[in-house]
């Protein structure tokens, strides 16, 4: 690599030495891994795309035959187990999902930080469940079946406890860049396993739809935790030292609350819908949200390879910056035209009513797109780069800004809680590409500082980068 100080003319002078002839195959070398990176990180955003997508289309195919078999007091009842399930799931991570991606290729026992993550996220599952279910009829009467039944008890502490291990697992694939087993385990498996064992469970009712969901994440963990010791070396290692470390915990704990933030829209956004406009305009608002969700989840994928391919090889960051924003690109800019102008049609599928209230709010969800993948792409580069604060800060943003427009527009109709959305989300990308520019900026800085020491005194023929150059005179 020639030096920033090389004039011009002696360039092809200066390449006639013997350490040009060592540096060119070097080059070369650096060349062939960027691309190579770069492929994997195309390879890997295809697979988790394809996994997001794939999990929503068999979802739609699992709900579409329980509402062929079973009646709508079954499925009422088992939408909240699966739901409350999910969402402690979901709480029980603790940002360790994105800490194995991170820090996995860095670990000095890589095996026992994933160790100790499924021990604590399983402990906290079940704690969370637990609690629920002792809990749940003083909080939310109608789901007091929950704690009278103890099958139904039973199975949202094993669900939940089950799912916040598939989502490690996940994670551990993302890690090892062998993304592949997240698109054929998590997605096909689980997703075709759950429809299969509905058929088997008729006869259960409600129990059954919870059940099939149960059997599907219980598979899902077995294969993986099989795969995950053929493709990726994984062993149980259960020693204290070598596992998660202090910086470690911090980051998790930061890319918690960070979670948290990002998911109070998804979460709360239905329920201003429903106590402000009634049940029917809440149910328009989800099924909507859930068309949109599709694309959001490509700029997900994109960004999760980013963090996996970054963490492995720092060096690689900026070349590799170029590419997720370019694939993001071209991912996310035809799938929002393509919801902008087949939504409608979409909404027939479900019925003439989602067409009449849900048309005009699925093309502002397609268009919010836009500030949801920066959002989502940023906030995996601030992971990569050790900004959290700014994470956390433009998580907060987008969720108090969505939330509070919500609240006010809300009795104007649909619509503008999708436009709340969409503000919400473009003050966060704002907020995201400001930190990301300060950072640059000052890394930029620094940098230059630095090359201007270590460059101090030496000839314009100079080549070489390091700062131990004897060229400079003593």
């Amino acid at each position: 690599m020639n030096h920033p100080l090389v004039e011009s003319g002696d360039r092809s002078d200066a390449q006639d030495g013997p350490a040009a002839q060592h540096e060119a195959p070097a080059g070369r070398r650096r060349q062939r891994l960027s691309v190579e990176r770069g492929d994997k990180l195309v390879r890997s955003s295809l697979f988790l795309s394809s996994n997001k997508v794939g999990g929503a289309i068999l979802a739609f195919a699992f709900w579409f035959v329980i509402a062929r078999i079973f009646t709508p007091e079954e499925v009422g009842i088992a939408t909240s187990l699966i739901n409350s399930a999910a969402m402690i799931s979901f709480l029980s991570m603790c940002g360790l999902d994105i800490t194995i991606i991170r820090f996995h290729t860095t670990a000095r026992e890589p095996n026992a930080l994933i160790t100790q993550s499924f021990a604590i996220v399983s402990l906290v599952a079940a704690v969370m469940a637990a609690g629920y279910v002792l809990l749940v009829p003083f909080y939310e009467p109608s789901l007091g079946f929950v704690r009278s039944n103890i099958l139904y008890a039973v199975g949202v502490v094993f669900g939940s406890v089950l799912g916040s291990v598939s989502m490690l697992t996940d994670a551990v694939f993302i890690a090892a860049r062998k993304t592949e087993y997240n698109l054929y385990i998590n997605c096909l498996l689980h997703g075709l396993a759950r429809i299969v064992m509905l058929f088997l469970l008729t006869s259960l009712g409600a129990y059954g739809i919870f059940g099939s969901t149960l059997v599907g994440y219980l598979v899902a963990v077995i294969v993986s935790l099989f795969y995950m010791a053929r493709a990726t070396a994984f062993r149980f290692d259960f020693r204290l030292r070598g596992g998660i470390t202090r910086h470690q915990v911090g980051f998790s704990g930061n890319g918690y609350v960070a979670s948290i933030f990002t998911m109070l829209p998804r979460t709360i956004l239905p329920l201003i819908a429903l106590h402000a406009l009634g049940n029917a305009d809440a149910g328009y608002y989800y099924l909507t949200f859930q068309m949109a969700t599709v694309i959001y989840w490509l700029a997900t994928g994109v960004g999760e390879a980013l963090l996996s391919e970054g963490a492995s090889d720092e060096s690689q960051l900026p070349k590799l910056l170029r590419r997720s924003a370019v694939l993001s690109m071209v991912l996310i800019f035809p799938s929002v035209l393509a919801l902008w102008l087949a939504g409608p049609d979409l909404l027939v599928l479900f019925g003439h009513n989602y067409v009449e209230h849900g048309s005009e709010l699925v093309s502002v969800l397609a268009l919010g797109a836009l500030p949801v993948t920066v959002n989502t792409w940023g906030g995996f580069l601030l992971r990569l780069t050790g900004q959290m604060r700014s994470l956390i800060l433009a998580s907060f943003a987008c969720a108090a800004i969505s939330l509070g427009l919500a609240q006010v527009w809300a009795h104007r109709g649909l619509v503008w809680l999708g436009w709340a959305w969409f503000v919400g989300n473009m003050a966060g990308a704002v907020w995201v590409v400001a930190a990301l520019a300060l950072h640059y900026r000052y890394r930029t800085r620094r940098r230059g500082s630095k090359t201007r020491v270590s460059t101090a005194g030496r000839p314009a023929e100079c080549r070489h980068a390091d700062e131990d150059c004897r060229c400079a005179p003593s």
